[in-house]
């Protein structure tokens, strides 16, 4: 197989960041402007396309390479593309920057042009004459560009040089970074792991590739409905809340503190916490209370959705191994991981739908979170198909038991006993408690946050921000101290990997975790610094060097990132061996959720789903008891 390291350069009359790739792609005006090929062993690339239409098996190296296969499948067809193989997304992998100046400069790789990537944004759109909307005149351009078979060409000015340069510096930099990681590939796992991740990530390019169905006249109900509800937010902060929009935030944080209400912030977890103060009955906070039931933000997100839909179909919304620390996976654009969840049944959800459509429904404060949790039903399965969503319940808390060895947590989540009920009855002495009590929501914020080592002042803040609900200080120490009473593993187990993180930040040292998948977790260079909690109290965070810069270590403790990432092996062995049944279709990934396409008469998935990865998964966590909960629906609302 011949290794190819390509990079494109494009124009377009339109932006390629506000349609989408596919679009983009699909544009008349959308040509290649340079080209660099550059074949393994050979020193300089090339601008001879025919290299990629006149050799076989070609294994083709990019960097973020579903730009270059769009490029391929669009301008050279015939190119014989056996394998297509992302620096990219190998960069994330090995908890790199995508980016690849920045990944280069990790792995001290060759580096990008600047010169040529400033030049490129200038460039890289057409410059064709266009009426201007406010005054009607025409604008004038720098730049001629002439069009010469599937090229945009400009002679030879100096900037076409510069380009170039610019792209063939890419190739070179790409095919140094990949040569940099190839020693390093033994911290992705090895074995069933390894292979797992080849096939996940065939997966997300296929997913990517494929799209997702959008129910469009529901995103323009939604879109009308989100307009509607910003010009009563609007409405509502220019009355009470100093004559400002809604989405002023500076300002309207502002007008607060001269009104005499020192708030940090104006959103509902600001909110939340200034209520704890002795400023709790300021005239402000209602107000604020109400701008924050009319403000979502993932509403904002949809005007820029339905630009970038083409055909129907939302394309390259999920990102592989996105999310550095952990290796789950992240999204662009619509992202299903941070949209709200539903408030209501999905019958329910269309007769509201329905009734915005009639104007029998007017977007307010009481339906705003319904409004904001319809954008679910915007995905729908493939033709004459449903959708399935296969989530595995509870997958961190079983991982952190099973590493715990806490027998009786173990037995009741095998068992599908319900261990917030459990933990809720042992701390309030009261076996009379049910799944609705305060006491077990209380116990589910409890476990959920104290199994990675959150101490008091921290658990009251997620209880007030998530529940709405106060407790004193010494009831969130007795929390505490029982929770760490009752499940003494679980403590041993954050606190053995919270010393190890203290030590290598004592001595400055890089540090190497190792995964019972096989993976490892690098950390350089690891340092505490301070952290200011909102009621001016200060506690340290670890930060590691990430190559360019230090960054908080994801969720406070290093525990965390660990059961986090062994999550997302387990889910990601189950996903891949899912790809030998055919007839299912992938369409997204949400945290430790899948989501299929499946055929309307299908009694098999849930079956196969639960057996996935059974053998892979039993070799490296023995005895790990798993849960699915599969759910099949027209649209996906769960």
């Amino acid at each position: 197989m011949t290794k190819l390291f390509v990079d494109f350069e494009t124009a377009s009359a339109i932006d390629l960041k506000k349609v989408g790739l596919r679009r983009y792609m699909a544009h008349p005006s959308t040509m290649i402007t340079h080209t660099a090929i550059l074949r393994e062993g050979e020193k300089l690339p090339s601008d001879d396309t025919t290299i990629l239409t006149t050799t076989p098996d070609i294994e083709l190296v990019a960097h973020n390479v579903g730009f270059e296969r769009a490029i391929i499948n669009r301008f050279f067809p015939k190119a014989d593309v056996k394998k297509w193989t992302c620096t990219a997304s190998l960069a994330r992998q090995l908890r790199a920057p995508g980016d690849l100046k920045k990944s280069a400069k990790y792995f001290n790789a060759a580096a990008k042009n600047d010169d040529g990537a400033a030049l490129m944004k200038r460039v890289c759109k057409l410059q064709v004459e266009e009426p201007k909307k406010k005054t009607g005149t025409v604008l004038k351009v720098p730049y001629t560009w002439v069009k010469e078979g599937p090229y945009w060409r400009r002679g030879g000015e100096t900037v076409d040089e510069l380009m170039q340069a610019y792209c063939e510096q890419d190739a070179v930099s790409c095919r140094a970074l990949y040569q940099a990681m190839q020693s390093r590939l033994g911290e992705l796992g090895d074995g069933a792991i390894r292979e797992a991740g080849i096939i996940g990530e065939r997966m997300t390019d296929q997913a990517n590739t494929r799209g997702m169905r959008i129910d469009m006249a529901v995103l323009d109900t939604l879109i009308a409905g989100a307009e509607d509800l910003e010009k009563t937010a609007n409405e509502h902060c220019e009355k009470h809340l100093g004559g400002f929009k809604a989405s002023q935030v500076t300002a309207i944080k502002r007008f607060c503190i001269e009104k005499g209400l020192p708030i940090a912030g104006v959103g509902a977890p600001d909110v939340a916490r200034i209520k704890r103060t002795e400023h709790k009955n300021h005239a402000l906070i209602p107000h604020l209370e109400m701008r924050n039931k009319l403000v979502k933000s993932s509403l904002r997100r949809l005007p820029k959705l339905k630009e970038q839909v083409y055909e129907k179909r939302l394309y390259d919304t999920l990102v592989y191994c996105g999310a550095a620390t952990t290796g789950r996976w992240a999204g662009r654009g619509f992202q299903p991981q941070n949209l709200p969840r539903p408030v209501s049944s999905l019958g329910d959800c269309k007769n509201f739908i329905a009734g915005l459509q009639n104007k029998n429904v007017r977007p307010n404060a009481d339906n705003a979170d319904q409004l904001a949790g319809a954008i679910r039903t915007l995905l729908l399965p493939e033709e004459g198909q449903l959708l399935c969503s296969a989530d595995l319940s509870q997958i961190e808390l079983r991982l952190s038991v099973y590493h715990a060895g806490s027998k009786n947590y173990s037995r009741l989540l095998e068992t599908g006993g319900d261990v917030y009920l459990d933990f809720a009855k042992a701390l309030y002495e009261n076996p009379a408690l049910t799944k609705e009590s305060d006491e077990r929501a209380i116990c589910k914020i409890a476990v959920l946050s104290l199994q990675y080592g959150a101490g008091a002042r921290q658990f009251k803040d997620y209880l007030m921000t998530s529940n709405d609900k106060d407790i004193t200080d010494a009831e969130a120490s007795k929390v505490v101290s029982k929770f760490r009473e009752f499940n003494p593993g679980l403590v041993d187990c954050w606190k053995a990997q919270d010393r190890n993180m203290m030590m290598h930040s004592v001595q400055g040292r890089e540090l190497h975790v190792k995964l019972r998948s096989g993976r490892t977790l690098n950390y350089g260079k690891v340092k505490k610094r301070d952290i200011r909690y909102p009621d001016g109290k200060v506690d340290n965070a670890y930060t590691y060097w990430n190559g360019m810069f230090y960054k908080k270590l994801w969720g406070g403790t290093i525990y965390q990132n660990i059961i986090q990432a062994e999550a997302r092996d387990v889910f990601l062995l189950k996903l891949a061996d899912m790809e030998k049944y055919k007839e299912y279709t992938l369409m997204t990934t949400v945290h430790d959720e899948v989501v299929f396409s499946i055929p309307k008469d299908d009694t098999k998935f849930e079956t196969r789903w639960n057996a996935a990865g059974a053998e892979a998964i039993k070799k490296h966590w023995p005895g790990l008891a798993l849960s699915s909960d599969v759910k099949t629906l027209p649209c996906y609302y769960k």
